[in-house]
């Protein structure tokens, strides 16, 4: 009896040997993609964050939301500039700031609206921050109040 490998286990050896590599690297490489989603999503929600904190005041200064449309009082409308656009590695982020009217809310699902807001719809305002870039986009709500 011969001892040793023939060819044929030899080739099958490597094909399963090739297989199980490619399978490992393929994996790293959707985790790359991954990360890479990830990093960009942070950084658009961070700048969400930030333009939510800028506009924090109802009233007075450079960054309120009177301030936004020049008119007196808050208009009901979406702004792209301000705020302004922002690049970070390469990516531009454009962030459109919406302000509405707040919304009806209930304390029982499903139930209909009658009646409106809590508060008049000058003293009560919804606004949404979207952050778009290439590939994605990120959207905070929050709720204003003139008190």
């Amino acid at each position: 009896m011969k001892k040793g490998l023939t060819l044929i286990e030899a080739g099958i050896a490597t094909v399963v040997f090739t297989l199980v590599l490619l399978s490992m690297l393929s994996i790293f490489g959707q985790g790359n993609l991954y990360l890479r989603k990830s990093r960009l999503r942070i950084v658009g929600y961070n700048a969400a964050r930030g333009i939510v904190e800028q506009y924090f005041n109802w009233t007075g200064g450079s960054y309120s939301l009177d301030g936004l449309s020049g008119a007196a009082g808050v208009v009901d409308q979406a702004y792209s500039n301000p705020p302004n656009a922002v690049t970070v590695n390469s990516v531009s982020y454009a962030p459109t700031l919406t302000v509405d009217s707040a919304p009806c809310v209930t304390n029982q699902p499903g139930a209909q609206c009658t009646g409106g807001p809590p508060l008049s719809n000058s003293e009560l305002k919804q606004v949404d921050v979207t952050v778009t870039w290439s590939g994605g986009s990120f959207t905070i709500t929050t709720l204003k109040a003139n008190y």
